[in-house]
């Protein structure tokens, strides 16, 4: 699926999105706050929970049963939830893990609390060139760790 496909989906469920709760009778609920910590650290804000929970059903329905319970068995037994989605994205496995990843950091980029997350308008160029060689150095520590939860977890 690429990018804009991805994106068209997501503008649509929040189009269609109402105030009425996520239904309970989905055989596969991911737990939007682990999905929450891979990204940021803290608590889920509630607004941010209820649109990932109701947004995420509309976009679940592009996968199979077996992909669900694959997800769920490999999340379940793993505590570094962001390193196998890294790992699962950087060998186009586990796609449903990448999706529900993606969905909560557009979600996030809809409130104001999470601006200064994306953006710091204040840094300066040392500090942006500091911050890109921490990301690159962290970014290739969790795709070692991912590959081998990865493997661990024996996701295909």
């Amino acid at each position: 699926m690429t990018y804009q496909v991805f994106m068209v989906r997501v503008l649509g469920a929040l189009r269609k999105m109402s105030t009425a709760p996520a239904t309970p009778e989905r055989a596969f609920v991911p737990d939007a706050q682990r999905i929450y910590n891979a990204l940021f650290a803290g608590a889920i804000p509630p607004l941010l929970r209820g649109r990932f929970e109701r947004a995420w059903p509309i976009l679940e329905r592009n996968y199979t049963v077996e992909e669900r319970a694959e997800c769920s068995r490999a999340a379940g037994r793993v505590n570094d939830l962001e390193a196998l989605e890294f790992a699962c994205r950087f060998g186009k496995r586990l796609r449903i893990l990448s999706d529900q990843v993606l969905l909560m950091a557009f979600l996030a980029e809809t409130l104001p609390d999470h601006c200064a997350r994306y953006v710091d308008p204040d840094a300066g160029r040392l500090r942006g060139l500091a911050a890109l060689a921490f990301g690159a150095l962290r970014s290739s520590m969790k795709l070692t760790k991912g590959l081998c939860l990865r493997w661990r977890c024996h996701v295909r």
